[in-house]
């Protein structure tokens, strides 16, 4: 009985957050340029070790590293950074989907999958040149 009223519990939140998950308005871009910058750094986690006293304290560091994408839109230009929350694949040059929701935008990868990023730098599409 106790795992049937579970089962209909985790049904029910799993359909409150299909329910809730926004109607997002799209919007189709290119992905004009990429490259990887530094985020930070953290320690190394110590290796294990058993039995007497503990190895020296090391210094060594982990250099954390996120990729950095220039979407161009029809009105505006984005530099965007991959927030890292899980593997995402760009390609520069192709098209890419995304929509923007105050300094988040939420973009469609190359393999269709859904990912985050934090939006760095706004800046509006600069006018076509006149012809002479």
């Amino acid at each position: 009985m106790k795992k049937t009223i579970r089962l209909i519990t985790l049904g029910l939140l799993a359909l409150g957050f299909v329910a809730a998950k926004k109607d997002r308005a799209w919007q189709t871009g290119t992905v004009t340029d990429s490259h990887t910058v530094d985020i930070g750094e953290k320690p190394r986690q110590p290796h294990f070790y058993v039995g007497g006293s503990p190895p020296p304290r090391s210094s060594a560091t982990t250099t954390l590293t996120t990729a950095e994408l220039l979407i161009t839109g029809p009105d505006y230009i984005y530099t965007v950074r991959d927030d890292g929350r899980k593997p995402c694949r760009y390609i520069v040059g192709d098209d890419i989907k995304y929509v923007q929701d105050k300094l988040v935008m939420y973009l469609i990868d190359a393999d269709g999958a859904e990912c985050r990023a934090q939006v760095m730098k706004q800046e509006h599409v600069p006018p076509p040149a006149p012809k002479p």
